[in-house]
């Protein structure tokens, strides 16, 4: 490739790895190109990842064709991050209106295009661009490949593998750091703020898309789920749970740990050891070859034997990784996902004390690699025990 990017988000070797695997995707379903709306999709191809999303900036695709170069077309404030950052193509529009007639050009006025259309990959253009964008090319000719834009994702390089192992080495000083924060009185903000710090200081992304923190205390946030840190102190006798993770060139990671302030009741001991013998169980019984659904049902059997609740309140005990927090696939019971080596997976396992929240209970959660022959832990630098402060 002849262009040069001075600060490229991606070596050029994944870039030209992930177009291949794409290409080979249309190949495969003879469709002329792919047209791409989703940013995590344009980002995975092209490494075009921007720190804030303007709205006089918005419109961003990106075109790959059966042969040849991605096309990135955005708005001209965009242009020159495009060409220091991105590998592919870069047209320049001043509107999305004329974004769209250079996809359409591009997409030619026969064969057929795949489009993201399903398996959560929402595409970031409003309704009249969607419209615009399927009566310009023809909804006879679009495609939904949404399944083969996973399958490409859903193993990682090399390069992304490099970078899952160096961002579980900054989770685990965050965590550890925001563990060793927790007492009495302290607040779950300033327990996030050591976390981000010593996970920014280790060289995890710091703009506005590094990653998501949540830390929650005490029996009136026990059962609030996916808030952010607030104002409020920990008490003795209560327990904090802290989650989440930064971000890595773009590249998530999301864990759970737990702590309590003064001495663990038997009721939050035992559902503890309910939700720590689930994942032990889904560890072991992830190499590749094995179903989604085998992993659920390893970590389900594990609690049912050893309950402290009635009944196991979750379908989902885990998802994949990557340039989002949540991606396919889901570790769901019943789920049909073949493990193969070089995916990213977040195992989570819920034993809360619901629907009383007596108690807070626990939801252990590690990101693993699937290996050749098993899990390699990227979060085992944060003792999985519960931590206990006196």
């Amino acid at each position: 490739m002849a262009v040069t990017r001075l600060y490229p988000a991606i070596p050029e070797s994944d870039y030209l790895e992930r177009r291949t695997r794409l290409q080979r995707c249309l190949s495969a379903l003879d469709l002329h190109g792919a047209l791409l709306l989703n940013r995590a999709n344009i980002a995975w191809l092209t490494g075009f990842r921007p720190s804030i999303v303007a709205p006089n900036m918005a419109f961003v695709a990106a075109y790959l064709p059966a042969a040849g170069e991605a096309q990135l077309i955005g708005m001209p404030g965009l242009a020159n991050l495009m060409r220091e950052s991105a590998w592919g193509d870069v047209t320049t529009v001043d509107s999305a209106t004329a974004g769209i007639a250079t996809l359409l050009q591009l997409a030619g006025p026969s064969g057929r295009i795949g489009m993201e259309g399903s398996m959560g990959l929402h595409r970031a253009a409003d309704a009249a661009e969607l419209a615009a964008i399927e009566q310009g090319i023809g909804p006879t000719r679009l495609t939904d490949i949404s399944p083969q834009l996973w399958d490409c994702r859903i193993l990682k390089t090399a390069w992304e593998l490099a970078q899952y192992r160096r961002l579980g080495a900054i989770t685990a000083l965050g965590f550890r750091a925001g563990l060793a924060m927790i007492a009495p009185g302290v607040s779950e903000q300033e327990v996030a703020r050591a976390m981000w710090g010593a996970m920014i200081a280790a060289g995890a992304d710091a703009g506005p898309n590094g990653g998501q923190i949540m830390v929650r205390s005490g029996p009136d946030r026990y059962p609030v789920f996916c808030g952010p840190p607030t104002a409020r102190r920990v008490q003795t006798g209560e327990q904090m749970m802290l989650a989440g993770g930064p971000v890595l060139n773009g590249y998530h990671i999301d864990i759970h740990r737990f702590a309590n302030v003064g001495p663990v009741s038997e009721l939050q001991a035992r559902l503890y050891a309910q939700s720590r013998r689930g994942i032990d169980a889904a560890l072991a019984a992830i190499r590749p070859g094995v179903t989604t659904g085998a992993i659920y049902d390893a970590a389900a059997t594990a609690m049912r034997e050893n309950a402290a609740t009635e009944a196991i309140a979750w379908r989902v005990f885990g998802h994949g990784i990557g340039l989002e927090n949540y991606e396919y696939p889901m570790i769901a019971a019943g789920g049909d996902v073949v493990l193969r080596e070089g995916m990213a997976l977040a195992i989570e396992i819920p034993a809360y004390d619901v629907p009383q929240f007596r108690v807070q209970g626990a939801f252990l959660e590690e990101c693993v690699l699937v290996t050749a022959d098993g899990a390699e832990n990227l979060t085992s630098g944060v003792p999985r025990d519960l931590h206990v402060v006196m």
